[in-house]
């Protein structure tokens, strides 16, 4: 579906707000048709960018503010613009292209190389309740002093990693590549099935069960899922859950303060 005409029949008639909605978000975010970036048409990207701004500047030629009907991109236009500015994620070889990499060596193979059919959510801060430090990457790269905090001593021992970690600012790591098996979730069941770590990614965001989520991490967290989803069949997008739902009882990550809501209506 092309959102162009409508965002463009609004902003020209100085409803921009319907404008932005007609482009799928209010004010910040929509949903083009990866139709015309990979050829499919059912799986939706989603771009955090205020588009008409990003169209008048990145296409100043056909800038709306002209008042011509022909003056929009189209959306193959558009979405190779916003590709360009790194604002889509992509997979390659099972890495997200432009993000760092720490490789950890708490990984394995999975029973089934490159299935994937489950994306888990997690919160972890270490110490807990503190944020910035490297102190997650250094658990999970088997690095981790543990003389350096009190709480660390629990840790001793234990090996660990995610997929994926999402900093505070949205800054992201990646640890696993996604055809190999992350130790992320632990003693789990999903769906009749248990071992969740043979078929799930798990991405870490950096955050407490209390304290709210940023909205880089929730805007970083939509790309890779729309990564995922379009880089992986078998990912539905109700297969999108939190370690609390996989482990009830014994995890509650990532916590109230996750806004659920929010990310449903991001991927719908």
């Amino acid at each position: 579906v092309d959102p162009w005409p409508a965002a463009e029949h609004a902003w020209l008639a100085g409803d921009h707000a319907c404008a932005r909605k007609a482009l799928g978000r209010h004010k910040a975010c929509c949903q083009i048709a990866r139709a015309d970036v990979f050829g499919e048409g059912k799986t939706n990207i989603f771009l955090h960018v205020d588009e008409i701004e990003f169209v008048s500047e990145h296409f100043p030629d056909r800038s709306v503010a002209r008042r011509s009907a022909s003056c929009l991109p189209t959306p193959a236009e558009y979405n190779n613009a916003v590709t360009r500015q790194g604002l889509i994620m992509r997979i390659r070889e099972h890495r997200l292209e432009g993000v760092r990499q720490c490789v950890s060596p708490h990984q394995d193979a999975r029973t089934e190389p490159g299935q994937v059919e489950l994306a888990v959510i997690h919160g972890i801060s270490l110490p807990p309740g503190r944020f910035g430090a490297d102190h997650v990457e250094a658990l999970f790269c088997d690095r981790l002093d543990l003389a350096i905090a009190p709480e660390y001593d629990s840790l001793r021992g234990v090996r660990v990693s995610s997929h994926v970690l999402v900093h505070r600012t949205g800054a992201c790591v990646q640890f696993v590549p996604f055809d190999r098996r992350a130790w992320h979730a632990g003693a789990s069941w999903w769906s009749g099935r248990e071992g969740c770590n043979d078929f799930s990614i798990g991405i870490e965001l950096e955050g407490t069960d209390e304290v709210a989520y940023t909205d880089a991490q929730y805007a970083s967290l939509v790309r890779i899922l729309g990564a995922l989803f379009a880089t992986y069949p078998g990912l539905e997008r109700q297969a999108v859950v939190g370690h609390c739902d996989i482990a009830p009882g014994r995890k509650t990550d990532p916590g109230p303060a996750f806004d659920w809501p929010r990310l449903r209506a991001a991927l719908a």
